[in-house]
């Protein structure tokens, strides 16, 4: 039986340049973001991951409402019994894409959050019998307070795997000047 391991750790860096002066000197007034576990990952066979569930939290509501807006990266090295390079069956190899969260005004939660429902799923299909390999999962969120979403955020946005969110391939190049510091999640799948 292959083993399968999952590594999930996250932080709050200011090291990495988030925010804007205010926030760094550590004022009250600027909003941090964190994230609760709704429910832990589920491990399955040859590389599969389910029912990793998040919820986004701000440290205090916010008072023009905004985005999170987290980057995802995912790298696949699968390959099959005899040793040779497939690829992922899922298509996650190369993705590299942004994906959005509404905050409405007056809100510490998404629109999602405020309906009870998680915010954020990183899920993984199987690779197949008799495969192995790696799969390395990177995402850094902000909350961008007053941001309106450039208009090539879409919904169901076909060059990503971020469902009905509004999500880009394209770098949205955001300003940091009203954003939160990043959090940063990281997974690892190996089997």
């Amino acid at each position: 039986m292959p083993s399968f391991t999952v590594e999930s750790r996250w932080a709050d860096h200011l090291s990495q340049g988030g925010g804007d002066d205010e926030f760094l000197a550590g004022k009250s007034s600027k909003r941090s973001l964190s994230y609760g576990q709704l429910k832990e990952p589920v491990e399955g066979p040859n590389g599969q991951l389910t029912d990793d569930e998040i919820q986004w939290k701000l440290s205090h509501p916010s008072k023009e409402g905004g985005y999170i807006v987290q980057h995802i990266q995912v790298d696949a090295q699968v390959t099959d019994l005899a040793g040779n390079a497939i690829p992922h069956p899922g298509g996650i190899n190369g993705l590299d894409y942004w994906e959005a969260w509404r905050v409405e005004p007056g809100s510490d939660v998404t629109v999602y959050g405020a309906k009870g429902e998680y915010d954020d799923v990183f899920r993984v299909s199987s690779a197949g019998p008799g495969t192995h390999g790696v799969v390395e999962i990177t995402a850094q969120a902000r909350f961008y307070e007053g941001l309106t979403l450039p208009s090539d955020f879409v919904p169901m946005n076909p060059a990503t795997a971020a469902g009905v969110l509004p999500s880009t391939a394209e770098d949205p190049q955001l300003w940091l000047t009203h954003s939160s510091a990043p959090v940063n999640r990281s997974y690892t799948l190996s089997w």
